[in-house]
């Protein structure tokens, strides 16, 4: 087996970071920009509110209200506070944020 060199030889916690070459041809492709997921599900949206973004039976969502629903902020969490009857803590996540 042969070893594939990183794109960086920091890795956070639980992040790999894709093969150099991998990256490389991405970013050539104009696949990666370097821009954060929610800014560019927000661009959509602004570009094409009215367009499918996720479909699910009958239950359509369009850009315009993935965009509404969307966080401002993301943070990573190693443990989610859960309650007794075995759900996500969210009063607890947004004390913590």
């Amino acid at each position: 087996m042969t070893s594939t060199s990183t794109t960086s030889s920091a890795h956070r916690d639980g992040y790999v970071p894709f093969p150099a070459q991998t990256a490389e041809a991405y970013r050539a492709a104009g696949y990666w920009a370097g821009r954060p997921l929610g800014d560019l599900l927000r661009d959509s949206a602004r570009q094409h509110p009215h367009r499918p973004v996720l479909l699910d039976g009958e239950r359509n969502r369009t850009y315009g209200l993935a965009t509404y629903k969307l966080p401002d902020v993301f943070r990573r969490s190693d443990k989610l506070p859960i309650t007794a009857v075995g759900k996500v803590d969210k009063k607890m996540l947004r004390a913590e944020g």
